[in-house]
């Protein structure tokens, strides 16, 4: 015949319960958030779809881009139909290591006179973590690199959109450059030999 148990075990079990210390009591995780990155790249094999991009810090950023890959003939492609400036993001996981792949967001920049990137290709661009910082923007090391023929979005949403043709994805176009690490950090109040 079971026996019930006493009650003051449970109390005893809830007291010992109350005292214990979790990890998350003691310390928090870093590095455990997608990183956002961004660049800009020329895109190219347009067919005419293309457009010169207007003057822009975004030009100043993609002329040293392709001053940075060694581009000959640089302003000729800058002003063809076949090519176009556009802008490259993604997002890079926690714990990515050198050479993982990721997928790329490609938009055509607000003010640009690009009818569409269909069947366009991304020549390689260097992508890095941007942030506002006190009113400034920074920007930090090259995080990814990103090229690929591109996928635009008409091809996903039938909705006829002009949009959509201005924007797509290239499908694990983007390369992590620098090993994403994540780990523990302990509270300051519980710092000491014993709690590592």
């Amino acid at each position: 015949l079971a026996q019930s148990p006493d009650v003051g075990d449970f109390e005893s079990l809830v007291e010992e319960e109350s005292e214990t210390k979790f990890v998350g009591d003691l310390a928090s995780a870093w590095g455990d958030r997608w990183m956002k990155i961004e660049g800009v790249a020329l895109v190219t094999q347009l067919g005419g779809t293309g457009s010169t991009p207007p003057p822009s810090p975004l030009l100043d950023q993609l002329k040293k881009e392709m001053q940075t890959h060694e581009v000959r003939g640089s302003r000729e492609a800058l002003a063809s139909k076949d090519t176009a400036m556009a802008m490259v993001g993604g997002y890079i996981p926690p714990g990515a290591q050198k050479g993982d792949t990721f997928d790329l967001k490609i938009s055509v920049p607000p003010r640009s006179k690009t009818e569409s990137l269909q069947a366009g290709w991304v020549m390689p661009a260097r992508m890095r973590q941007v942030m506002v910082i006190d009113k400034s923007l920074h920007s930090g090391d090259v995080a990814g690199i990103g090229q690929g023929e591109v996928l635009v979005d008409t091809l996903f949403d039938t909705s006829g959109d002009e949009v959509d043709k201005k924007r797509g994805r290239v499908i694990g176009g983007g390369t992590v450059m620098q090993q994403r690490r994540f780990g523990l950090g302990i509270f300051d109040e519980h710092s000491s030999v014993r709690t590592s």
